[in-house]
């Protein structure tokens, strides 16, 4: 609309419309297609000022409340952490498919079976599986629990020390017993228990 051009009366109804609706002043203009300055002055006007007080406290109640889920997400994630390092110190049950035989002299044939073995930790492939959930679980907290720094809780940071410690103590675990998790295994490496017998 050019500058200086009265607005009808039409337009200033739907613009008090609008007000009484909540609607925002930005949303307004865009409905009447005026300017954002002509739809403050014509509802001021009319007594209607668009106090962003209210719109403030909203979006700082949401973040408030995202910062709660991001707590609630590292939580469980530290919570993964701590299994999967459980788990690797854990007895282990190995499923292995053994094959069929020749079980008498008139060769009756055995048909083959699945036999679980425990074993007194993972194997190596799982130890690795085991690892890497680790560290993504370890990572995802960091990540979580970034933007948080300033306002984390002593709780939070004893948390996070206490994964921190656990980390560095799996490293020199793995480390002892030769284990590199940052490789493959040959192709023809044995992983602890597949050499069992029934």
């Amino acid at each position: 609309m050019p500058q200086g051009r009265s607005v009808d009366a039409e337009t200033r109804a739907r613009i008090a419309e609008l007000c009484a609706q909540g609607l925002t002043r930005n949303a307004i203009a865009r409905a009447v297609e005026l300017s954002g300055s002509t739809v403050s002055n014509i509802a001021e006007q009319q007594g209607h000022t668009f106090d962003r007080t209210e719109i403030r406290a909203a979006i700082e109640a949401r973040q408030i409340d995202l910062a709660g889920e991001r707590v609630k997400l590292a939580e469980a994630a530290t919570v993964a952490a701590w299994q999967a390092l459980d788990d690797m110190n854990a007895p282990t049950i190995l499923v292995q498919w053994e094959a069929g035989h020749a079980a008498t002299l008139a060769q009756e044939y055995m048909r083959g079976e699945f036999r679980e073995h425990v074993l007194d930790r993972p194997n190596i492939s799982d130890l690795r599986n085991l690892a890497t959930i680790f560290g993504i679980m370890v990572s995802k907290v960091a990540e979580l629990t970034r933007p948080l720094v300033g306002s984390v809780t002593e709780g939070t940071l004893s948390v996070l020390e206490q994964v921190g410690d656990s980390i560095a103590d799996a490293a020199r675990r793995l480390a002892a017993e030769g284990v590199d998790p940052t490789t493959e295994p040959d192709a023809d490496e044995q992983a602890p228990g597949d050499d069992l017998d029934a």
